[in-house]
């Protein structure tokens, strides 16, 4: 899945350029999921009164709701940003504001000052109404997303790549932010990561993929291999399955 970030200003026409991104996503045939990262307040997305309302002020942790055509579930705790971003099976997730975690991002600007106010290696275009009156800046695409949405969407396409795996390891030499920064430049590539290439161990908790670091991944290795070792039946060099069901 490739995830990307549009953060900025308030009132620099962020959610519009979003909605038009999502759009042309989906006309090229995309699976897209969104994600909007509230600073100041709860989100709130139930309505009052209605029978999922009830059950979230009833002390429930988690409420769903499904019907034919759409289905929504409400955590009422606190949700880690890659653990969220792991329940999407998307082809693209656009998150609209900034979240801790190493991915390309787009700079929404109203005016030049704010553009003052730039120092992030991962932006790789900006947008907003400040691209009424520039088309770069410190060699930095300006692209106006309601008016050059196949522009904007065409660098996406070339940009943006798979979800690294955020445990700066530093296996590949540099930490998470650091390889995406160079994935951006075109000095490396995501099949450059490590950890995303290794296939020796997959663990899936929940149908979600856990990454291990490499000291990690031979640690479980070794512990896995010197418990089954002398057990009848076990053969060195073949590949091993284990599932574990709660």
């Amino acid at each position: 899945m490739k995830v990307f970030a549009i953060y900025g200003f308030s009132k620099s026409g962020k959610t519009e350029s979003i909605a038009k991104i999502i759009n042309e996503l989906k006309r090229r045939g995309y699976k897209v999921g969104a994600i909007k990262k509230s600073y100041h307040h709860d989100v709130e997305y139930d309505i009052k009164g209605k029978d999922t309302y009830r059950m979230e002020q009833s002390g429930a942790d988690i409420v769903g709701g499904l019907s034919r055509s759409r289905a929504a579930l409400f955590y009422n705790y606190e949700v880690k940003p890659l653990d969220f971003i792991k329940l999407f099976n998307t082809d693209y997730l656009v998150i609209e504001g900034r979240l801790d975690i190493a991915i390309p991002k787009i700079f929404s600007a109203a005016g030049k000052s704010e553009l003052e106010e730039l120092n992030d290696p991962l932006v790789f275009a900006i947008t907003g109404k400040i691209s009424e009156s520039m088309e770069e800046y410190r060699g930095i695409p300006v692209i106006n997303a309601l008016k050059r949405t196949k522009d904007l969407v065409d660098l996406i396409e070339n940009k943006v790549f798979p979800l690294l795996p955020q445990i700066n390891c530093e296996e590949c030499g540099f930490d998470c932010a650091g390889m995406a920064e160079r994935i951006l430049k075109g000095e490396k590539d995501v099949k450059d990561c490590a950890i995303l290439q290794r296939n020796r161990v997959k663990i899936m908790v929940g149908g979600k993929p856990m990454h291990l670091a490499p000291f990690l991944e031979n640690m479980l290795i070794n512990v896995i291999k010197g418990f089954l070792s002398p057990l009848k039946g076990y053969e060195d060099g073949h590949e091993l399955y284990i599932r574990i069901r709660e």
